[in-house]
């Protein structure tokens, strides 16, 4: 197995206590709800240490002047995607 690379089906994982958490995470309702909820929070946690860290004082003096920009930064220092980034906005 490549050290890169990840397996994300269930069914190809070698241990069963992790292939039951990611299936039930993936292929269950509840389990991506929960899952949205954990993202969401951490979202939400690690935004406020942004803001407390200065960054909106960054914002709001022009430093980022466009929202791609925005976006750009929110995407890369959150690690998140697009969607998350601007639900965040």
């Amino acid at each position: 197995m490549d050290v890169g690379s990840f397996c994300s089906d269930p069914v190809d994982m070698n241990y069963p206590v992790l292939a039951k958490r990611v299936d039930y995470s993936k292929n269950h309702v509840e389990g991506k709800e929960h899952m949205s909820e954990n993202m969401e929070n951490l979202i939400k946690e690690r935004t406020a240490h942004l803001y407390e860290q200065g960054f909106a004082k960054r914002i709001e003096k022009g430093v980022l002047k466009n929202s791609v920009e925005l976006v750009g930064n929110l995407m890369w220092v959150l690690n998140i995607s697009v969607k998350q980034a601007m639900d965040t906005l």
